[in-house]
C-alpha cells in the first residue's frame, strides 16, 4: 500500500493523506470552528473539578490520526507538538494546556469523527469550560503549511494563543 500527501490539482486546494481518507475541504479564512451545545457534547469527560478549583485543562490540543500514517501525517504531529511544547511549556506543565494524540481508527475513539466533523487527520483545539468542551476549531491549514516549518509553527502557536485568550498562564 502506498501512502503519501497529495496536493490538490489547482495548487490552491488542500491536499489529502493518501491512506484512504476523505479529502478535506479548503480552509476558510479563519479555519473551521464550532460550538458544542449540550446535545452535541463529545462522549469523553475530562477529570472533575476539585475543591472549587477551575476545571483543567483549559485547552486540549488533539492530533487525530489513523493507524496507517504517511510521512506528512507524522510530520504534522511532530511539528504541532514541537510548536506547543516550544511556546506553551508552562501551560503544559501546569495542566492548563494538554496535548493528546488519538488514533481515531480505534473503536473507543470513533466518536471523535462525529464530534469534531473529522474528514482527515486533523489538529483540533478544544476549549474547556467547567470541565466540558465548550468550543473547538480544526486547524486545517496545517496541511497547506507542511513545506514551511516556520509558518506552520507560527500558525499553530497563534491559534493556540488565541484559544487561550492571549493570556500566558503561570
Amino acid at each position: 500500500m502506498a501512502v503519501g500527501y497529495v496536493r490538490g490539482r489547482t495548487g490552491n486546494s488542500p491536499g489529502v493523506c493518501a491512506t484512504g481518507i476523505t479529502p478535506i475541504d479548503a480552509p476558510t479564512a479563519n479555519g473551521s470552528s464550532g460550538r458544542l451545545d449540550a446535545a452535541s457534547q463529545p462522549a469523553f469527560t475530562p477529570g472533575a473539578d476539585t475543591a472549587g478549583a477551575p476545571a483543567l485543562p483549559v485547552l486540549i490540543v488533539y492530533y487525530f490520526h489513523r493507524t496507517i500514517r504517511c510521512p506528512s501525517c507524522l510530520r504534522i504531529e511532530e511539528w504541532a507538538k514541537e510548536a506547543i511544547e516550544g511556546r506553551f511549556a508552562n501551560e503544559l506543565a501546569n495542566g492548563i494546556v494538554e496535548w493528546r494524540a488519538v488514533n481515531i481508527d480505534s473503536p473507543e475513539s470513533k466518536q471523535f469523527e462525529r464530534d469534531y466533523e473529522l474528514t482527515a487527520q486533523s489538529l483540533v483545539l478544544v476549549r474547556m469550560k467547567d470541565g466540558q468542551p465548550a468550543e473547538w476549531k480544526n486547524l486545517k491549514a496545517v496541511w497547506e503549511l507542511l513545506g514551511d516549518y516556520g509558518r506552520f509553527t507560527e500558525y499553530v502557536q497563534t491559534e493556540v494563543s488565541s484559544f487561550l485568550g492571549g493570556a500566558s498562564w503561570m
